[in-house]
């Protein structure tokens, strides 16, 4: 009888340790995780198209929720920057080019949030004005709750791709 109620004993405190073993797996994987959290993945890309009078850039940004929660995506901070990089060894900075900004578009404007494992894309059409420049620097960028993701692209042009105008 005594080793009966022994391997009771023995049982009940195995089972009241596999619980709070548990538990505290449970809160670290849910509460303390990450996996939980807002995780997102950017892209951006662009190709210049010619035409005649200029060039256009149609500009893809993408962006997918790789975490297991509903993303709330806010409009305020998230959009596409077209930024013109050009040679000015006067006001350049340290590496003898100057940036300037051309346009901010407004992107994903029809998403109020995103899906756990759902990906959208957005795409811009943009007129590329004359001027002296050697390549275009799109910058993407979405804000989540306080978060903000971005990603980056340099379009480079060569000397047979001046933007100014060629037909």
């Amino acid at each position: 009888m005594d080793w009966q109620k022994a391997l009771e004993m023995a049982e009940r405190i195995s089972k009241i340790l596999a619980i709070i073993a548990a538990g505290i797996w449970a809160y670290y994987h849910y509460f303390r995780g990450r996996i939980y959290k807002p995780r997102l993945e950017l892209k951006v890309s662009g190709r210049l198209t010619p035409r005649k009078g200029g060039r256009y850039l149609l500009a893809t940004v993408q962006i997918k929720n790789v975490g297991l929660s509903k993303v709330e995506l806010k409009q305020r901070g998230t959009g596409l920057r077209i930024i013109s990089i050009e040679e000015h060894v006067k006001e350049a900075k340290e590496n003898g080019l100057k940036e300037k900004r051309l346009k901010t578009f407004p992107v994903f404007e029809h998403h109020k949030w995103i899906e756990s494992g759902e990906r959208i894309t957005d795409q811009r059409f943009f007129g590329i004005p004359e001027g002296e420049r050697i390549g275009l620097k799109l910058e993407l960028r979405a804000v989540v709750g306080g978060i903000a993701w971005r990603d980056t692209k340099i379009i480079g042009l060569d000397a047979h791709s001046s933007l100014a105008g060629e037909t």
